[in-house]
């Protein structure tokens, strides 16, 4: 996950998210200039050592207060399941496919507006001169490219299924 996703996760602000990789959270670096990405189980890892030996160091220090302890090592480990479990049910899915849906969701809707909708109106304006019906005509023809990629099913949309629906609408209307 990138930085922001990864504050995002954890209920923090990307600074603190800083604060932690200054200490010692583990980021993997890919070249100066290029962002980290971060591996939300090993910075949850990471987070509950230091805490723990941040609270061991406190104890050392003064006997004082183990159930404190204990409650924050209960509410760390309780953290960890809680975002194990949001992965097992897919609250959570990883960026690469999330990009991949985003991608094929843009793809489906510039060849709606870019090579559908003009060949759908160029059929309903051809020898038409009055202004005012021509762009009625482009407007519905708009609406309805819009509402068709509204309608279709965000899987089809994602395995490419509407993009080859849109290729054989192409060909027949040409």
């Amino acid at each position: 996950m990138n930085r922001k996703e990864t504050a995002a996760a954890l209920g923090i602000d990307v600074t603190t998210l800083d604060a932690w990789c200054e200490k010692g959270c583990p980021a993997d670096r890919h070249g100066k200039g290029n962002p980290a990405t971060f591996d939300l189980s090993e910075v949850v890892r990471w987070r509950i050592q230091f805490e723990t030996e941040k609270a061991l160091e406190a104890v050392s220090r003064d006997a004082g207060d183990l159930d404190a302890l204990r409650a924050r090592k209960l509410a760390a480990e309780a953290g960890i399941r809680e975002i194990q479990l949001a992965r097992a049910k897919a609250d959570l899915i990883p960026a690469q496919e999330f990009e991949l849906a985003l991608s094929s969701l843009l793809i489906a809707a510039r060849v709606q507006v870019c090579e559908v909708l003009p060949v759908r109106a160029a059929r309903r304006v051809l020898g038409e001169t009055d202004e005012t019906r021509l762009r009625e005509a482009l407007r519905d023809e708009a609406r309805t490219a819009c509402a068709d990629l509204a309608d279709a099913d965000a899987d089809d949309i994602f395995r490419g299924i509407v993009a080859d629906l849109q290729a054989q609408e192409i060909g027949a209307l040409r």
